[in-house]
């Protein structure tokens, strides 16, 4: 009795799973056929609106004020290991992943738990300990729960690597790429998928046929950060190794993620986060100095 109601179980979450994925995958698809069409504003705000009353609209992302829910930013004083791989493959020092920038990142930054993934936050809350890296989505303004986080991360890495040229051995081993360890062949799949963005980049400008980056809005008060969310994450990459001020982009949410609403959000609710850590995680999120997170580990 016990056993057939495990397996029901996983066969209703599989069933979940897959069904989110696939409303995924149509709604990126749909995305890149229509993203040209979506009329370009200035205003995030005037955009988020315009979606939430049911409209189609894009706006203007400001490169410089992006984020990520593992702290890689891209702010104007920081350091990113995949922005200065870029970097590095512009101007021609480098041209294989091995010796790169992204392999020692990848081989120095290789963090035991969700707590440690989160790099240089101090605040994580005590369950992360004990949680895989993975886990660094279980943010405070969620409602999953880890399971659900862990095959979901291991879904949308395996479509994401199988859409950009993976073999379906490669595509069947790939993790996250936020931070190591990973196997070589990983290693230099990421850093020919840069090369490949960065050459499409040059050739072409931002086509976005291909789709609009995809971003959720954090709020602070009068301030905004964009947190890369799917879609268009190394092609922020290309752009700020570029030197691009801008790209176009559109909310994956139709909603703010505010910090004056902490105390309700999901997993403030259910204790998984204390309303003090979730507002530590927003501010932590909106000020880290990756730099000199970086130097402290000889990355930079």
């Amino acid at each position: 009795m016990i056993l057939a109601q495990v397996r029901e179980t996983k066969r209703w979450f599989r069933s979940r799973t897959l069904k989110y994925m696939v409303r995924l995958g149509r709604f990126r698809a749909r995305a890149r056929v229509r993203s040209a069409e979506v009329p370009l504003l200035d205003d995030p705000i005037e955009c988020l609106y315009r979606i939430q009353g049911g409209g189609r609209a894009a706006f203007r992302l400001a490169i410089d004020q992006c984020t990520h829910q593992s702290g890689l930013n891209h702010y104007r004083s920081g350091w990113n290991p995949f922005v200065t791989t870029a970097r590095d493959v512009l101007i021609g020092v480098q041209t294989h992943f091995p010796g790169s920038v992204l392999e020692d990142y990848y081989q120095r930054f290789q963090p035991r738990s969700a707590a440690e993934a989160l790099a240089g936050f101090g605040m994580a809350p005590r369950a992360f300990r004990e949680l895989p890296p993975a886990c660094l989505f279980l943010s405070p303004w969620t409602a999953w729960s880890s399971s659900e986080v862990l095959a979901l991360t291991r879904l949308w890495a395996r479509m994401d690597g199988a859409e950009h040229g993976a073999s379906l051995r490669e595509s069947a081993t790939l993790r996250l790429k936020f931070f190591g360890p990973v196997p070589k062949s990983i290693g230099e799949f990421e850093f020919s998928r840069i090369e490949r963005v960065l050459a499409s980049l040059q050739a072409k400008g931002f086509d976005r046929t291909l789709g609009d980056v995809h971003i959720k809005l954090l709020k602070r008060g009068s301030e905004l950060r964009y947190l890369t969310d799917g879609g268009g994450f190394h092609r922020v990459i290309a752009a700020h190794a570029a030197g691009m001020d801008e790209l176009p982009a559109t909310f994956t949410q139709p909603y703010a993620i505010d910090i004056d609403a902490a105390a309700d959000w999901p997993h403030v609710r259910s204790g998984l986060w204390s309303e003090a850590e979730a507002r530590a995680y927003v501010d932590h999120l909106f000020e880290f100095d990756m730099r000199t997170w970086a130097m402290s580990r000889d990355l930079a």
